[in-house]
């Protein structure tokens, strides 16, 4: 909890460093939170989908699809006609409904995507001061921004990068380690 707060209250400080337990703890923490707000969302949604499998309407749909994907003209008219109508149907029902029928659900949704939103910038000043203390660049910070872009090889990257950035998160303290390496040379006589 104490990470939690020290992360919030820093939300803006990119100087200095973050220990590794104080980044996996705001890490840890904010992943919890947002588990939390969103279940009562996705438990509504498996839910509905189940509904929506159950409708013999849409499974004749998806059948006859799988049947004509060897045919990519015929693939495309059902998925136009056929396939996409039904989806947009069941999606207009699913959020017409959603906030009467599923009210902690709806409420759920909203409340974790504010928290989503609160937390980016707090995210990235810990991340950037975990970097740094261990001893790698705070650019590394901007590899998830790669993975938004339209471009597939440009994500891939993104992800690449994301991964690196995890790895580095988890290395220890350059800082510690330059403490404890012996005293140099330099400068004695031979």
């Amino acid at each position: 909890m104490k990470n939690l707060l020290y992360g919030f209250r820093h939300y803006v400080d990119f100087r200095g460093c973050d220990t590794r337990s104080q980044f996996w703890g705001f890490v840890i923490a904010t992943h919890l939170i947002g588990i939390i707000l969103f279940t009562p969302f996705i438990a509504s949604f498996m839910e509905c989908y189940k509904a929506m499998l159950q409708d013999p309407t849409i499974l004749d749909t998806l059948e006859r699809g799988m049947e004509v994907v060897a045919e990519r003209d015929e693939f495309t008219r059902v998925m136009q006609d056929e396939c996409v109508p039904q989806i947009e149907q069941f999606i207009e029902i699913y959020y017409a409904n959603f906030a009467a029928e599923y009210p902690l659900a709806f409420w759920g949704l909203m409340l974790g995507m504010i928290w989503a939103v609160a937390i980016m910038l707090p995210t990235a000043a810990t991340t950037v001061r975990r970097l740094r203390d261990a001893g790698q660049s705070p650019w590394w910070v901007l590899g998830p921004v790669a993975m938004l872009l339209p471009i597939a090889i440009v994500s891939h990257v993104g992800v690449l990068i994301s991964i690196i950035t995890l790895v580095f998160c988890c290395l220890g303290s350059a800082r510690q380690e330059q403490a404890q390496a012996p005293a140099s040379d330099v400068g004695k006589a031979a």
